[in-house]
């Protein structure tokens, strides 16, 4: 009997043994477990928190990107606008060209320049008409000869030619205008004979 309480002690020593190692065992386990659901949880957080910056980069990069097309859009817009702008503008050269009488690849400048000097030659041209009207020999004759030193003879009362300042009509009434207000510097020229003294 003793044997059997010994055995019996034994048996139930070893019981409580195997209990306590169960719930040793249990504990661990679910303290794995918490440390793993715990584990889960923060990579979970940390995958939202990434997932969020990464979806704030793809909106940033879409509005970057949309701002661009839409910059891209008024760039050609402007680009269009300045083609038209100067279509109208070639036109409008092309148009004072063939007014002008003035070649593609000739200076428009020089042709402006010309015309300008044309307009100031007739303006005094007309001062000169208009003292010889009011019978102020003396202003038209200084302003007439002001005329021939600035332009030269051969531009007024011209033979022929591209330069002149003053053409046809305007000419023979300049050469006239001269002539009674004798001026000889327009005989200089072979080309040119007095009209009426």
């Amino acid at each position: 009997m003793e044997e059997q309480d010994k055995q019996a002690q034994e048996t139930e020593s070893a019981k409580k043994h195997s209990k306590r190692f169960l719930v040793v065992y249990i504990i661990g386990l679910f303290s794995v477990a918490l440390v793993l659901i715990l584990l889960s949880y923060l990579t979970q957080v940390r995958a939202n928190k990434q997932l969020a910056s990464l979806q704030d980069q793809v909106t940033t990069q879409t509005t970057v990107a949309q701002g661009a097309q839409q910059q891209i859009q008024q760039l050609q817009t402007t680009l269009e606008e300045q083609q038209k702008k100067l279509t109208v503008q070639s036109d409008a050269i092309a148009t004072v060209r063939a007014q002008l009488g003035v070649q593609e690849g000739e200076k428009m400048v020089d042709a402006v320049n010309q015309l300008n000097e044309r307009y100031i030659a007739l303006d005094a041209l007309q001062q000169v008409r208009r003292m010889v009207a009011a019978q102020d020999m003396i202003g038209a004759k200084d302003l007439a000869n002001k005329m021939i030193e600035k332009y030269g003879v051969d531009k007024l009362v011209p033979p022929d030619g591209d330069d002149e300042i003053l053409l046809g009509q305007n000419a023979a009434e300049f050469r006239d205008l001269c002539a009674q207000l004798g001026i000889d510097a327009i005989y200089t020229m072979a080309t040119i004979t007095p009209t009426n003294q």
